[in-house]
């Protein structure tokens, strides 16, 4: 059945990858993606403290896989330690030319109440790259703030035409038809 299907694979998945050494390159993907892993298990359980100990014990095996600084941010952001999000992109070696960098920036700023930081970051991250959906949907955030829901909602329909699978604008653009029938 498929309990001993998953058995099988499991085993074949530890013959094929347990001889990897740990410090070539493909050993070094595959424990920060082990650390990802176990630090998105911790989350899930309620535990981001360790989810974020775990990513910081990872960053200093391997200083430069930026992916680990972005998903130790995206936590920072969902537990609203902006600051500490900030710091952690901060760190990283040569992230001026990622959108990805911006983003992070400009969501942190955000949250901390910097809205003209927010939206300088999230206009450089659509400088970089203008398809953006995450940089798209902070300016409908930021728009939405000012009082500007016409174009707050043109920025969200931007940011979903961006990217469908970005769960976000869908949600903020809900959360304001919400609202409006709530009047």
């Amino acid at each position: 059945g498929l309990d001993a299907t998953m058995s099988r694979n499991k085993t074949y998945f530890h013959e094929k990858w347990s001889g990897i050494d740990a410090e070539s390159s493909m050993g070094e993907k595959v424990a920060t993606l082990n650390a990802v892993q176990n630090a998105q298990a911790l989350q899930n359980k309620g535990l981001a403290d360790d989810a974020v100990k775990a990513l910081i014990a990872r960053i200093g095996f391997s200083p430069d896989e930026k992916y680990l600084y972005y998903y130790l941010a995206d936590i920072l952001i969902v537990e609203k330690r902006f600051q500490d999000g900030i710091d952690a992109v901060k760190e990283m070696p040569d992230a001026q030319g990622d959108s990805r960098y911006f983003e992070v920036l400009g969501y942190c700023s955000e949250g901390l109440g910097l809205y003209s930081e927010a939206e300088d970051y999230a206009d450089k991250a659509l400088s970089l790259n203008e398809k953006s959906a995450p940089a798209l949907n902070l300016k409908g955030i930021l728009e939405y703030n000012k009082g500007d829901r016409e174009t707050a909602v043109k920025h969200f329909k931007k940011a979903q035409d961006a990217d469908p699978g970005y769960g976000d604008p869908y949600t903020n653009l809900g959360m304001l038809s919400l609202a409006s029938e709530q009047r």
